[in-house]
């Protein structure tokens, strides 16, 4: 977290007004992805998942700028934060790309 901290002091300097929240995946429900893929033929809301991704959805769509972090594994990012990034999938890009663009 010392380079988010570091971040945040910099913004805060240009703009004392700004203000950060903290979302840690870590103590949200989060399950692994089926692959069933109901998100891209119906919607988010028929993933058969019910865990904290709505809660999270909600929370980013609320903030004006968003800053991701995570500790690096071999090379990668957290197992917590790949469950996220897949399920934020279906709010934005794959949805818009398979569902509402003809092939």
């Amino acid at each position: 977290m010392g380079i988010v901290r570091t971040l945040e002091d910099l913004i805060k300097e240009k703009d004392e007004n700004v203000e950060f929240k903290y979302l840690y995946l870590i103590n949200k429900q989060l399950k692994w992805c089926r692959g069933c893929l109901n998100c891209l033929k119906k919607g988010g809301n028929f993933c058969p998942l019910k865990d904290d991704s709505a809660a999270i959805k909600e929370e980013i769509d609320s903030a004006d700028g968003l800053i991701f972090a995570s500790p690096c594994y071999a090379h990668q990012v957290s197992a917590i934060f790949k469950i996220s990034w897949t399920a934020s999938c279906t709010w934005t890009t794959c949805r818009n790309i398979l569902i509402f663009r003809p092939l």
